[in-house]
């Protein structure tokens, strides 16, 4: 953590464009030590794939047409699920860190990356059980707006093919449904938006309690969530863009299986990766602000962000 920093005054409850700069502020106080923390976690993330080439050689190497695998060697595939799933974890926990690591400085109580590394460790799988969770209830929303939506436009096909004809009630009908959808399950990601920042900044708190509590710092505040989260895409998007989306496109022209198309594909996935280490500390950054934002507003924190 960077130790020439001095606080500014306490801030009021901000708008949409000032958690945004205060993530940026953030961001960019800590840049190296935020950027290495985002590089360990993406390593970890790549790793099960990494795992998955010597892996691919032994079952090459050891086929035999005549008695196919040898048995024992199913068992790594076990073993590998369960190594992916371990490294998700890890790669939840340095996501986690990261915001300890904002909220803190926040908070005037700044940590070391080995202090707040040592706070979250005993909470590894509660952060793999935490995104398990939201990942379910994000699902049953998913459900259960997919049948009020469904019979819905049950309801107004019925209508409006009786009223304009079958092209136009088609049409109307395919709009609504997928904006119902889309509002729908973005008013829902946003009540849980924070529950990883809920527990990694928050002592003595569960899994189910970090879900909830997310839940309750959310109310009534899902139209600014969203809009910090547009502000934050279209800051980041230049960057995307040039280390994901451009390669990206860039891979469609050119014919599959290609020697060049393999350069491209490997420079792409390098790309992507510097991206996402760049681009992740800043996310986790205006994520904690929005947290400490809605915790200043519901139980009145005295909020400072120090500056370089």
């Amino acid at each position: 953590m960077s130790q020439n920093l001095s606080p500014i005054s306490p801030l009021k409850p901000l708008n949409v464009g000032n958690v945004v700069s205060a993530g940026i502020v953030l961001y960019r106080s800590h840049l190296k030590s935020y950027m290495g923390v985002a590089l360990q976690g993406a390593l970890w993330s790549l790793l099960p794939f990494l795992a998955l080439l010597p892996i691919g050689l032994l079952f090459y190497g050891l086929f035999s047409p005549d008695s196919g695998f040898p048995p024992l060697l199913w068992l790594l595939i076990p073993v590998w699920l369960f190594f992916l799933v371990f490294c998700f974890a890890k790669y939840l926990l340095y996501s986690a860190l990261l915001a300890r690591l904002a909220f803190n400085d926040l908070n005037s109580q700044p940590e070391t990356v080995r202090e707040a590394r040592q706070q979250l460790n005993t909470r590894l799988w509660s952060f793999f059980w935490v995104a398990i969770l939201v990942a379910l209830l994000m699902l049953c929303a998913y459900l259960g707006m997919a049948f009020v939506v469904g019979i819905s436009a049950l309801a107004l096909t019925f209508i409006l093919v009786n009223l304009i004809g079958d092209i136009a009630a088609s049409v109307i009908v395919g709009i609504f449904v997928l904006l119902g959808i889309a509002v729908g399950l973005t008013w829902f990601f946003s009540r849980w938006f924070i529950s990883e920042v809920v527990l990694a900044a928050e002592d003595g708190i569960d899994i189910g309690r970090s879900v909830s509590r997310s839940w309750e710092l959310t109310e009534g505040s899902v139209w600014r969530i969203q809009g910090v989260i547009l502000i934050a895409f279209l800051i980041t998007l230049p960057l995307l863009a040039l280390t994901n989306y451009i390669p990206s496109i860039a891979l469609t022209q050119i014919e599959p299986a290609s020697p060049t198309y393999f350069v491209v594909y490997g420079i792409s996935l390098i790309t992507s990766f510097i991206g996402w280490i760049i681009v992740f500390p800043f996310w986790q950054s205006v994520k904690s602000v929005l947290y400490y934002d809605l915790r200043n507003r519901r139980e009145g924190f005295g909020l400072k962000l120090r500056d370089s």
